[in-house]
């Protein structure tokens, strides 16, 4: 990957909407990487059937930030193009919807299956913009992204 030099949010809002279409919902239990017998993954599913279209609002969006390692391949495929819309127009430094993407991607850095296969999908387009947006977000919020980071380049073909 190239570093791509300082962009402004704007730029990065536009590479996402380039980078990332939003996908349709998956059906029930294709939405979590466990079956129904798993008490979270059904509170999951019951609460995000609220949200049936491709695009989330902030609420939907924000229950499943904190749910990315219940999600299954195609979970993640419905939800990371809502989160990283939303985490790059986030402006409270503190806000935790821009963490949560750095440290899913740090447990698939630290060799978590489940973790890296949540982002196996991604093309190089969508890899570079990943890392375009955590540039961007440490420059911004001030986050280290050093492990996440490196989950990217694991993850370039």
């Amino acid at each position: 990957m190239v570093y791509q030099g300082y962009k402004t949010r704007e730029d990065i809002f536009l590479d996402v909407e380039k980078a990332f279409p939003f996908q349709s919902k998956p059906e029930a239990f294709m939405l979590t990487n466990r079956a129904g017998e798993d008490c979270v993954c059904r509170y999951i599913v019951e609460h995000m059937r609220h949200y049936p279209e491709p695009i989330i609002p902030m609420d939907g969006v924000r229950y499943m930030h904190s749910e990315l390692a219940n999600l299954s391949v195609a979970g993640m495929g419905w939800i990371l193009p809502n989160l990283l819309r939303k985490a790059v127009l986030c402006t409270h430094r503190f806000d935790t919807l821009t963490e949560a993407i750095i440290y899913d991607l740090e447990l698939a850095s630290e060799g978590n299956g489940l973790a890296k296969s949540r982002y196996s999908w991604l093309s190089l387009c969508q890899l570079q913009c990943l890392e375009n947006i955590l540039e961007y977000l440490s420059e911004t919020h001030g986050h280290s992204i050093g492990k996440a980071m490196l989950a990217i380049r694991q993850l370039t073909p």
